[in-house]
């Protein structure tokens, strides 16, 4: 990515050309004077703009000012050899992204200084890069994509990997329980790939015997069995170009495994009764509800074909470890079935949203999705109010009819409740791996842990039995 350098300073060009290189991934462009460096930002291939405070034909405030009317999502460094906090807050609140001191003074280079720049300037480049894939995200997102709906830190994580992982076309392994959304995830890679012109070709291994599933991915010749009255292409063929999705791999038998391996290495297959091989260009997306890694010990899944599978391994979690996501994810369901059904519903009720958060969703988002699909279908109102939404299998009882407000509250307070638990106890009561999972700051997750009464015991030293009993330290430590 190119950083523009606006400064007349010869000497300090020279340094910030050479940090530029040194750095790797700058290309440093430089120019004298702020008319000159709008007009090479019109130029559209500029990542980052790094620019001193005096120019010889404008103020730095003024090139700032411009460059945000014009160019409002360029990152703009502010850098100067006169170092005011003043200065500094006053860039910032113009919408400057960072402010440093210039890393050469007449007579006295500092390398502190140098590499204080270098790091800044790099970090800022890691923020765009990162801008860059979520925005290409969201725009494949809003071209009419498999959408996937989620904004915790978990499903988020997931998402930022996507754009990458699609631009390439090493094979990918989707591992997560049943009805996490693995096919979901494979379309998506698909979608966001350069292969997304040609078809996505899905396949369940588990559906088929060794004949079938053989004969589906490769096809056969006429005669190559009783009922082969033609020749017929295969899944290979079909996919050529583009993706195959392979769901299920666990479940193919060791025959098929070694014919699926040679595919992964050479793209070459036999259909079924033909003497000849056959070249196909496909990418491979493979899917499993099962420990793979567990199936190669136990040898009934062959070591190598899994390490051809594992190039990229993206484990999906389960609904109960995202539960922040079910109201995106009921409300999303809602509105596609209301359309599909032609039904009035519009929303949930409070004790209907209370409900499926209660609910730990084993069958993950198809059971969720399932729900709201009955739910929108028996309901004749604008508002879905059927209190039976996790079948009745754990009831929360209804403490009063209070209004809209008093009762989203409550809903809110017992979602807090049970998310920080939940949180707590995946992490170990470790309260900052339980914020990283929930995608908050330590203090702000520590804070709701307190609020909720979930905040450990007092403090003090405790044995390591103890410590054991409570599986991690006390959570009342002031994290500020």
């Amino acid at each position: 990515m190119k950083v523009l350098l606006v400064d007349d300073d010869p000497e300090a060009i020279s340094l910030l050309e050479r940090l530029g290189r040194d750095g790797g991934v700058l290309t440093p462009v430089v120019v004298g004077g702020g008319h000159e460096a709008l007009d090479r930002l019109a130029a559209g291939d500029i990542a980052v703009v790094v620019t001193a405070v005096q120019l010889f034909d404008m103020e730095g405030s003024v090139l700032l000012d411009r460059i945000r009317q014009h160019h409002p999502d360029t990152p703009v460094v502010m850098m100067t050899s006169s170092p005011s906090v003043e200065a500094a807050v006053a860039f910032l609140k113009q919408g400057a992204d960072d402010y440093v001191i210039k890393p050469i003074k007449p007579g006295e280079p500092n390398p502190i200084e140098q590499e204080v720049f270098a790091h800044r300037v790099r970090l800022l480049f890691d923020k765009v890069r990162l801008q860059r894939e979520v925005r290409q995200l969201k725009r494949g997102l809003a071209s009419e994509g498999t959408p996937i709906i989620g904004n915790t830190a978990l499903i988020q994580n997931l998402l930022r990997r996507l754009p990458m992982t699609a631009q390439t076309d090493a094979t990918v392994l989707l591992m997560g329980e049943s009805g996490t959304g693995k096919e979901v995830f494979a379309r998506r890679i698909h979608e966001l790939s350069k292969r997304s012109q040609r078809r996505f070709v899905a396949v369940n291994c588990g559906a088929l015997s060794d004949t079938l599933l053989e004969s589906e991915l490769f096809g056969y010749k006429r005669g190559a069995f009783t009922d082969a009255a033609r020749d017929t292409p295969g899944l290979v063929v079909e996919a050529d170009g583009g993706t195959l999705f392979l769901d299920e791999i666990a479940e193919v038998s060791p025959a098929v495994q070694v014919k699926l391996l040679r595919f992964l290495q050479h793209k070459e297959y036999k259909p079924l009764g033909s003497p000849r091989t056959e070249k196909a260009d496909i990418r491979i997306v493979a899917a499993t509800n099962r420990e793979l890694k567990q199936m190669v010990q136990q040898g009934v899944f062959r070591e190598d074909l899994y390490y051809r599978l594992n190039i990229i391994p993206i484990t999906i979690p389960p609904l109960r470890d995202r539960k922040a996501d079910i109201p995106l994810l009921a409300s999303f369901f809602l509105s596609v079935f209301r359309r599909q059904y032609e039904r009035k519903a519009t929303g949930f009720s409070a004790e209907a949203f209370a409900r499926l958060m209660a609910h730990d969703w084993p069958g993950n988002v198809r059971e969720l999705e399932n729900r709201v699909q009955q739910l929108v279908v028996l309901s004749n109102d604008e508002v879905v109010r059927d209190l039976d939404v996790d079948g009745g299998e754990h009831p929360i009882p209804i403490q009063s009819e209070g209004s809209f407000r008093d009762e989203k509250k409550r809903v809110v307070a017992e979602f807090e409740r049970d998310y920080v638990r939940r949180a707590l106890e995946r992490a170990d009561d470790n309260v900052s791996e339980a914020a990283r999972m929930a995608g908050l700051d330590r203090k702000s997750f520590w804070n709701l842990a307190r609020r909720n009464g979930l905040h450990g015991q007092p403090r003090g030293r405790i044995s390591a039995a103890d410590r054991l009993a409570r599986r991690g330290p006390p959570l009342d430590v002031d994290p500020s």
